[in-house]
């Protein structure tokens, strides 16, 4: 008998060896939404499932975030208090019963008890609040937020790698997208403006010509008709992609149309005037969205489809000072819409905090002013400089963003001035048949930095 004892001694020694050796380590990654606050980054536990106890939680990464304020606890820098049996744990998810009676919580915070620095998950009122609480700084400030909750609600997914991240990283990153579409728009207006004769004369007849660009890639054709002595139609089709600031735009057809009427019966010196508008339908585009983690650099991926539309008026005053020199200057305004579908992001490692975009309207109102000049060297080569100024004004996005942990948030729409300049350089191969090459450009110490396009093109006189 007492050997048979020794070997189920034996037997229950191994098996619990065996079970101890077994259990694995597991993260959780927290993206918890609370109030207009949030925490976001990892918890890790032994492995043990079921009910947890404080030893059964071996690290921790948290940010947490308020209304105007951050701070981020470890467990290098603060403590964890499990009371009661609220906090449980699988092999997928962590959670606690916000229902469960007596006085349970599951508190994260540096300096106990001291009303700083904490997140508090409680099933009643004691240490802390009835349910989720978020306080970066003091209980007693606007920052800290509190919600009320019910049920056994998931706290953190398991996942292999450890995240954590800032309000203000993920904002960051939303006004760096923001800036690229709204580059995106501005470059869209730009080659609507070449399909109607930027870089050229204001006084001219009938007249055609196809191009190619490059820094932005497409091909394109373009031309005025004389409808009276004093109205001519502008009209152009753009058909290639580009990218601007982490917006990559493919698929693109653009369509720009205008009148311009032009008294030249009033001498060599008169005014004219200009209307116009362009749009460029369903576009395949692709964001990208960087941000920071605790770990390094994260980027969400997002493709969706575009459409941008402008109207623009124009009043200026055009003089041929001589046969070989034409002055013109201008002051316009327009508006512009960038229409764009639903999609989100492809979540996975590289993008631990994917974010959702709902269908929604980017607009803007531009005024400018503009001038422009050409020389005519000897028989052959004309040369033309232009250049503008322009404000963003009024602008409105109606874009809504999600973040699992960060709630809702819209896309903002900021301000900007902006110089366009440019230029263009012509040989005349015959007096109607010229061969130009161009540049075109967008700049701003803004958000939307400079971009440049040119390209070569030939034109026809009718």
């Amino acid at each position: 008998m007492r050997i048979i004892s020794l070997g189920c001694l034996a037997l229950a020694a191994m098996t619990l060896f065996d079970r101890s050796a077994s259990a694995q380590s597991i993260t959780y990654v927290v993206k918890q939404q609370i109030g207009q606050g949030s925490v976001a980054g990892q918890i890790t536990t032994d492995g043990t499932a079921g009910t947890l106890a404080a030893t059964n939680i071996t690290a921790w990464n948290l940010a947490l975030n308020g209304v105007g304020a951050t701070y981020n606890i470890t467990n290098t820098n603060s403590s964890v208090v499990v009371q009661g049996g609220a906090t449980s744990a699988t092999a997928q998810n962590l959670s606690f019963n916000y229902s469960t009676a007596g006085t349970n919580y599951l508190l994260f915070q540096q300096g106990l008890y001291s009303g700083t620095h904490y997140w508090c998950n409680s099933s009643a009122a004691g240490a802390c609040a009835q349910g989720a609480s978020v306080v970066p700084n003091s209980a007693f400030d606007s920052a800290a937020q509190f919600e009320a909750r019910t049920g056994s609600q998931v706290l953190g997914m398991a996942s292999g790698p450890m995240f954590v991240t800032t309000t203000d990283a993920l904002n960051q990153s939303l006004n760096n997208l923001a800036a690229s579409q709204k580059a995106q728009l501005i470059t869209a207006n730009l080659f609507s403006q070449v399909l109607l004769g930027k870089n050229e004369q204001v006084s001219c007849g009938d007249c055609g010509g196809a191009g190619a660009t490059f820094g932005s890639l497409s091909v394109s054709a373009h031309g005025r008709k004389a409808i009276t002595n004093e109205l001519t139609a502008l009209f152009g089709i753009a058909v290639g992609r580009y990218e601007e600031k982490g917006a990559f735009i493919t698929n693109s057809y653009t369509f720009a149309g205008g009148l311009r009427y032009d008294p030249s019966t009033m001498g060599a010196s008169r005014p004219y005037f200009e209307l116009g508008g362009a749009v460029a339908p369903d576009q395949h585009a692709t964001y990208q969205r960087p941000y920071m983690t605790g770990t390094g650099p994260a980027t969400g991926i997002g493709q969706t489809k575009t459409t941008n539309m402008s109207v623009y008026a124009r009043a200026g005053w055009v003089s041929r000072l001589t046969r070989r020199d034409e002055l013109a200057g201008a002051i316009s305004y327009g508006h512009s819409w960038q229409i764009q579908h639903s999609y989100a992001e492809a979540p996975g490692p590289g993008n631990p905090f994917d974010a959702q975009y709902s269908r929604g309207i980017n607009e803007v109102n531009m005024a400018g002013v503009s001038a422009q000049y050409s020389h005519l060297f000897g028989h052959r080569l004309e040369l033309g400089v232009d250049g503008s100024v322009s404000r963003s004004f009024g602008s409105r996005n109606s874009i809504v963003t999600t973040i699992d942990g960060f709630g809702q948030n819209a896309l903002p729409a900021h301000e900007i001035t902006y110089f366009e300049p440019g230029g263009r350089l012509s040989y005349r191969v015959s007096r109607r048949l010229k061969i130009d090459t161009f540049i075109n450009a967008t700049m701003s110490n803004q958000s939307i930095g400079i971009s440049e396009h040119g390209g070569f093109g030939v034109n026809l006189s009718f």
